[in-house]
């Protein structure tokens, strides 16, 4: 598979123009740009993937930045549509906290959650797939962006199983009708 990319606009009747094609150097240079990620501060994302036999969910990022306010309620991206992977599909997405926005049909599911800097932080996600009562693979490859004073654990909602992400690399689950949901609670450290 190849890496594509998907945006959304909420409003009808939009033109897109894409004048000329980039010289493959400025393309490596784009990707090479995309997959590095610093941490300055508490300005970080780490991934969180779902697999289902070669299903694959990826790209689903969440974490925080200094750059938003508590008020602002932080970034947040919407998902794009799902692939299938021989009219298979998994598909993991963040809730939305409060009162934050939905497109225009409704959804309320996020590709992207970052959030302003807290210790008392919990992103809500769902796992969902076509094909219930097969095994899932929750993957979360790579906490080190994230400052090591921050301590993370996955919660399965269903069951109330905690696991320690920092130790960890993924969690396996059979999957559910309808979803299962899980929650990933961010504390300190030093304080716990």
């Amino acid at each position: 598979l190849a890496d594509g990319a998907f945006m959304y606009f909420q409003q009808p009747n939009l033109s897109l123009e894409f004048p000329g094609v980039q010289p493959a150097a400025a393309v490596t240079s784009v990707s090479h740009t995309r997959r590095t990620r610093t941490s300055r501060g508490h300005n970080w994302s780490a991934e969180l993937r779902a697999q289902c036999g070669e299903a694959v969910s990826g790209g689903n990022l969440f974490g925080q930045s200094d750059a938003f306010s508590a008020s602002s309620g932080g970034f947040q991206a919407f998902k794009p549509p799902r692939a299938l992977h021989n009219g298979s599909w998994v598909d993991l997405s963040f809730l939305p906290q409060g009162n934050q926005p939905r497109d225009t049909a409704g959804s309320s599911l996020w590709g992207i959650d970052l959030r302003p800097r807290s210790l008392s932080t919990v992103w809500r996600a769902v796992v969902q797939t076509n094909a219930p009562g097969q095994n899932v693979s929750l993957t979360w490859p790579d906490l080190s962006q994230a400052p090591s004073a921050l301590r993370f654990t996955l919660v399965d909602e269903a069951t109330g199983k905690r696991q320690a992400m920092r130790t960890t690399s993924a969690y396996q689950f059979r999957a559910d009708e309808g979803g299962r949901p899980f929650r990933i609670e961010l504390s300190d450290a030093e304080s716990t």
